[in-house]
This record gives C-alpha cells, structure tokens and sequence, in this order.
C-alpha cells in the first residue's frame, strides 16, 4: 500500500513538473522561432548580396574573354567587309548560343559607327539608347563595359535592365572592329541566383528595389499575382510597404504588408556597389504555423513524457531484477570470449613467427631457449628438439663470445634499452655465419628476451667485395688522371719541338727563293713553293692535331650557355670571308640555353660554318642557313648550305681524322676540322650527323644536345 501511494505521489508531482516545462518550452521555442526567422533572413541576404556581386563578376568576365574572341572579331570584320549571308546565319547562331548559355535578354552587333548588323533576342525594332551607348563607349575604351541597373520601358511595360559592352578586336591593343552589347535582365538573374542558393528557406521570397523621385520600383523574379509584369512601382508614402521603409533609408529587420497584400517580415540591405536595395521576406503566417507546430510537439512531448514516466515507474523492480540476471550471464559470455580471444591470438602470433624470414628465438634469464621459429632452425641447422630447453651456449664457437655477449647485452637490457650487434654463430655442421642480433627484453614473471636473428654472411662479403672494388677503380681514376697529364705534357711537347725545324725550313727554303729565286730554273722555283706549302701545311696539320687533342680536357666547369651568343660569334669571326665570297648568311633571332663550354661550342660553330662557305658551289650563290630549336629532351641545331654536297656513303667517313672528300680542288684544308667537331659534340653528351640538302642540293649537318633540365 505505501509504494502505491508513493508511486502516486511521484507521477502527480511528474504531471506538475512536466506541465510547467511544457509552457516554458513553448515560450522558448516561440522565441526561437521568431530569432530563426530573423537570423534566416538576414543570413540569405547577405548571400545573396554577395551571390549578386558574384554573379556580375562573372558576366564582366564573360565579357572579357568575349574581347579576346579573335577568330570572332575576325569574322564579324569579314561580314562588314562583304556582308556574306553564310557567314551572318553562322554569327547569329553564335549570338543566340550566348543567350541560350547565359541568362541574357537580347545581344546585338553593332559597328564601330552604332549602326545595328544584328540582333537576336529582341522583340523591338527599335533599339534603346543604352544598349548603343555602353557599345559606342566599348569600341571607344577598347574594354568591355558594364551599365548600372536601370529601367527601360518597352512595348508599355517597364523592364529592368543591365547592359554589357564588348569590343571585338583582330588584334590585341588594336582598334574595335565591332561591339556586341548585351542586355541582361535582372528578373532573371534574381531567380538564376536564388535557385542556386540551397540556403534559402521555403516560403522566402526575394526582390530588388530602387527609389525613383516619390515612387519606389520593386523588381520581383516571381510577378504580380496575375503573373503580369516582374517590376511594380509604388507610392514612397505607403507606410507599412517594405519597400518603401528600404527606399526611405530603413535598413534591418521590418514587418509590413508587402505589395500583394501580405504581413511579412523583412530584411533590407543595400546591393553593393549599386543605389539599389535588396529586400528578403518571409510570410508572417510562416512563423505564426511555425509556433502552432512547437506548440503541438510540446503537448504531444508532455503526454508522452509522462506516459513513459509512469510505465517506467511500474516496471523498474521488474528491470533491475532482469539486469542482474543479465550482467551474470554478461559476465560469463565474456569470460568465453576473452578465453577464445586469447588462444586465437597465440595461434596467430605462432604463424606470424613462423611466417617471417628473421630467425626469432625466445630466451629465459638463465638464456636457455624457450620458443624458437622455423627461420632460426633453418640459419643455424638445429632442430626444434636440439634447442628448446637447452643453453645458447650451443651455438657460439668459444666461450668467449658466449660470456662477453651476455655481459653487454643483458647489461644493456637491463637498463630498459634495445641491444644490437653483429656476432659469429656456429651452425649444427661446424661452419661459422655472421649474425645481426637484436634483443629486447618482455615485460613478463619471469621476464624473457626476444632475439632477433639475421644471418648477414653474404652481405658482408659483398660490402667487403665492394669495397675492394671501389678501391681499384679509385686507383685506376688516378691513374687515369696521371696518363691524361702525361699525354697533355706529350702533346705540347711534340708539337713545339715538330714545328721548331718545320719553321726552319719554312724560313730557309723563303730566304733561298728571296736570294736565289732570279737564277733558278722555273722547274726549281716551282720546287721551292711546293717545299714551302708543305711545310705550312705540315705546321697546320700539328696545330689541328694538338687542338682535337685538347678537346674535353680543358679545366673549365660547364655552364648554362645560350647559344646565340657562340653563333652569333662564329658568324663574327667569318664575317670577311662571307663577305669575300658574297655568302647570304642566315642566323637564328633566339636559340636555346644547354649546359657546355662556350669556347669549345665557338670552335664547333665555327667550323660548320666555315666549311659551309668554303665548300661552296662556284655555279650558284652561296647560301648558308642555321636554325635552333628546343624539343621535349633536345636542342637540335642544323647549319644547311647549297654547296657541293657530301656523298650518302661518306656521311660517316666525313668525320674521321685526316678524312678529306676532295682532294687537289684548290681548297685549304687538314681533314681535322669536322673531326674536331664530332669530339666536341660527344664531349657535351650530343651527336652530330650530315643529311642531303633539299631536292638533294648542299649538305645539312644536324647537332642535337641535351636539354638543360
């Protein structure tokens, strides 16, 4: 009897409870659903504010790559030229794809002079002012241009309007050959931007207005209730017009009678950048059923708490006595879990330490062997049985080892650190392998250590191998450098001491054809010059020798050189000799920067170009052309003559050394010079090969080196 009294006490004072919470919360929520609605308000105006300055951004930058169109300011110039029909159906379908991509009201093509070409879109034959002005202004600037929102009446009903300039130019910074103005309307950007703002709330709708003298002109995207016209205008003297607060100055939260008649609340703000104002509203009958429906949920929330309060009260005994039961039966099924948790997992850790290839062996603290793998079996030959419960001792060679690893490792085990060395094992046959071993102690009763065992026999041989052979190679780079210097030393020797006599003789047979020249024979003075040139000859085959001997071995580190400035510099040094022979000599404006040695790249250009003018052919002008151009991975370089070509079957002879095509044709030459330039391009890592000129006239010799990168 006294719990059922108790209990009735206890569900009256729950109804008393739970009826004064009810009217609190509706009070609350009727608050919160006034707060919401203002804080909604003002959120999506600022959107959309800020969506509106957005979206003009975007038609100015439409506009923009409008202006940049050449290909149509192109044909819209052709068309003014000679007006063909083709080409007009061809620009009006590109005028009406602008309007079906953009929410554009009409675009028109207008001339340089505001004469109309052509329009699509518009209803009028008559064009309004503003649309000619913001294109004659385009054309004027030579930038596109935005008008400010205005109103236009057309066909007796008032529009709101946008007009966009764009100048169509054939060449950047040239003059307009047209001008495309576009009129936008705002009523539908207002929906445009609305449907794409997912924030706004049902119920919501969304207006622009502006104030005109004692009148305010109201944009709305959804139109009178008769669905007659989207831009209304009022008196500025209607006092509960919200868009009339917002003309007169109000800014912020209102309540009123919009235009349609309806109580509303409002949120007005200005639209940046512009005199107009943007106004968001929200039906009052929204927030009042907003209200109604808090209140019901309260209601229903109370009876239902209540309910629950009372069923609860009834059956707690009965629950308490059910859970105890359960947390018995709980307890239990947990224990089965961790038990059948715990050998799962002691089978899985078997597996994995079956399954790695490191040798794993478990140790005790008298370091005999409790657990081990199949890896470390297989490193030291043992079998399972051999090991398990037996000393380490077994599988190190001395005692020594055996001693002072445990001195250092368990010494460092101890102190809560992880030990690591390479030691020698010895295996069940008797061989020694050496062992990286890496032991940390387990947190156990009693405490054990894990050894980690690799056998590292062939990979310190192979260090060791390597070694050796770095070694060598060491020493032959040494031995290398003392040859280059020798041969250097050689080669400066050889030709100072060939061309020492080659001078005398050069200086006696001179002084005897100066001395003697008169009362000799016409045979012997022909003996004499043919004594002189050859011994010039013989001074000029050693200086080209001790040139391509030298190529690749100056001390000089290799730098980004742009390859203007050697041609440019080989062409300078021949300039005399293309003068003399009336050579029409053709240099690349700009060539490609490579990695090399500008005196070297000097020589070789030079060459090239040398030979191309003194290889000409006498029955026709010499013409010499050189081009540079960079690939995907190459610098390619081709110096192409009309001259007297190379043969297909001495394209790859031509670069010997000594290796001259024609002899005794009257032209100087040792045979080294494109020799040289072979070594000089292999020595920048390129290649360099001769193709037939075109229609098989000349030679073009193509050198490729690798890009900088």
């Amino acid at each position: 009897m006294r719990n059922e009294r108790s209990a009735q006490s206890i569900l009256a004072l729950l109804a008393a409870v739970f009826l004064t919470a009810a009217v609190s919360a509706h009070v609350v929520l009727a608050d919160r659903a006034w707060s919401h609605a203002e804080d909604s308000l003002e959120q999506i105006s600022d959107a959309l504010a800020g969506h509106f300055a957005v979206w003009l951004d975007e038609r100015r930058g439409d506009a923009l790559v409008l202006s940049k169109d050449r290909l149509l300011a192109e044909k819209v110039e052709t068309y003014l030229a000679d007006g063909d029909d083709r080409l007009g159906v061809f620009l009006r379908e590109r005028l009406r794809s602008l309007i079906e991509a953009y929410p554009y009201r009409s675009v028109i093509l207008l001339a340089p002079d505001g004469r109309r070409v052509l329009d699509v879109g518009r209803e009028s034959e008559e064009i309004e002012p503003s649309q000619v002005d913001v294109g004659l202004k385009a054309v004027a600037t030579r930038v596109p241009v935005t008008s400010e929102l205005h109103v236009e009446e057309e066909d007796g009903r008032l529009e709101l309007d946008i007009d966009l300039g764009v100048p169509l130019q054939t060449v950047a910074n040239g003059p307009a050959v047209a001008a495309l103005s576009i009129s936008i309307d705002p009523a539908r950007m207002i929906g445009f931007v609305v449907r794409g703002l997912p924030l706004l709330d049902h119920g919501m709708e969304v207006v622009l207005g502006q104030r005109v003298d004692d009148k305010v002109v109201i944009v709305d995207p959804r139109g009178t209730p008769d669905g007659s016209e989207n831009v209304i205008i009022r008196p500025l003297s209607e006092p509960e017009l919200p868009a009339a607060m917002a003309a007169r100055g109000v800014r912020g939260i209102v309540e009123g009678v919009d235009y349609k008649g309806a109580r509303v609340v409002a949120y007005l703000r200005d639209v940046p950048d512009s005199n107009w104002f943007l106004l968001v509203k929200l039906d009052r009958g929204e927030i009042a059923r907003a209200e109604r429906q808090s209140g019901a949920m309260v209601a229903l929330s109370t009876v239902l708490a209540w309910a629950v309060a009372f069923l609860g009260l009834r059956t707690r005994m009965t629950r308490l006595a059910n859970e105890r039961l359960e947390a018995e039966i709980q307890v239990r099924r947990r224990q089965a879990e961790l038990t059948h948790q715990i050998d799962l997992d002691a089978r899985r850790l078997e597996a994995i330490q079956e399954g790695i290839p490191i040798g794993l062996a478990i140790v005790t603290l008298d370091r005999r062997f409790e657990s081990v793998n199949e890896a470390f079996v297989q490193m030291t030959g043992f079998t399972r049985r051999d090991l398990l419960g037996h000393s380490t001792r077994m599988i190190y060679p001395t005692e020594e080892i055996f001693v002072d690893l445990g001195v250092r490792a368990y010494g460092a085990l101890a102190a809560g650190q992880v030990f690591s060395d390479i030691v020698t094992l010895r295996r069940q046959d008797g061989t020694d392998i050496r062992v990286a071993m890496t032991a940390r102690q387990i947190r156990s009763e009693p405490p054990t250590t894990v050894w980690a065992c690799e056998d590292v026999t062939a990979r310190l041989r192979q260090q060791r191998d390597l070694a050796q052979a770095q070694i060598a190679l060491q020493k032959q780079a040494q031995d290398l450098a003392r040859s280059n210097a020798e041969l250097e030393q050689f080669a400066y020797v050889a030709s100072h001491d060939l061309r020492q006599p080659l001078r005398q003789i050069s200086s006696y047979t001179t002084l005897l054809e100066r001395r003697y020249g008169d009362q000799l024979p016409d045979d012997a003075r022909s003996f004499l010059n043919f004594a002189c040139a050859g011994a010039k000859r013989m001074d000029r085959l050693i200086l080209d020798l001790l040139e391509y001997s030298r190529v690749g071995r100056a001390e000089r580190a290799f730098a980004l050189v742009d390859l203007t400035d050697p041609i440019r510099d080989a062409a300078g040094n021949l300039a005399l000799d293309v003068a003399e022979t009336g050579t029409d000599l053709t240099l690349p404006d700009r060539a490609p920067a490579i990695h090399g040695d500008e005196v070297e790249l000097l020589r070789l250009f030079q060459n090239l170009i040398g030979n191309a003018v003194k290889y000409r052919d006498p029955s026709r002008p010499c013409r010499v052309a050189v081009t540079a151009v960079e690939t995907e991975d190459q610098v390619v370089v081709r110096v192409a003559d009309n001259g007297i070509g190379i043969p297909a079957d001495a394209a790859e002879r031509v670069f010997g050394i000594f290796q001259r095509l024609h002899q005794g044709d009257g032209v100087e030459g040792t045979g080294i010079g494109l020799a040289v330039c072979r070594k000089i391009v292999e020595h920048h890592r390129g290649t360099i090969i001769v193709e037939p000129g075109a229609d098989g006239v000349g030679s073009v010799f193509v050198v490729s080196f690798p890009c900088p990168s």
